[in-house]
């Protein structure tokens, strides 16, 4: 399990990862 997180070709973790990105940076925008 030393695939990078952001790696486009795990595309399970990416959109997953992704989400989570932009959840947290939507918190930091408040």
């Amino acid at each position: 399990m030393n695939q990078p997180k952001n790696d486009p070709r795990y595309s399970g973790n990416y959109v997953f990862n992704l989400s989570l990105f932009s959840y947290s940076h939507a918190l930091n925008e408040i």
